[in-house]
């Protein structure tokens, strides 16, 4: 099981969460790209945390891996 998180504007595309926020996903062994194909962030940015790391789109998920998935901030 790979744990996904969305915050800010993507939590209401969480289909469920659990008791810490996440919701569960049987995506180990696929690419980010593939695990977030199905979710509509609209023209948002984001960035991708796994385990507290910044990671890409083509990285492969493993059994365990904690997702965050978080709009891109900006400020002036």
């Amino acid at each position: 099981m790979v744990y996904i998180k969305f915050v800010g504007p993507f939590s209401k595309l969480m289909p469920s969460t659990t008791e810490n926020g996440y919701f569960a996903s049987d995506s180990g062994g696929k690419s980010i790209s593939s695990c977030l194909s199905s979710f509509d962030f609209g023209n948002i940015t984001y960035v991708i945390l796994v385990n507290n790391m910044r990671e890409d789109k083509d990285y492969i998920l493993q059994d365990g891996d904690k997702l965050l998935v978080m709009p891109t901030l900006a400020g002036g």
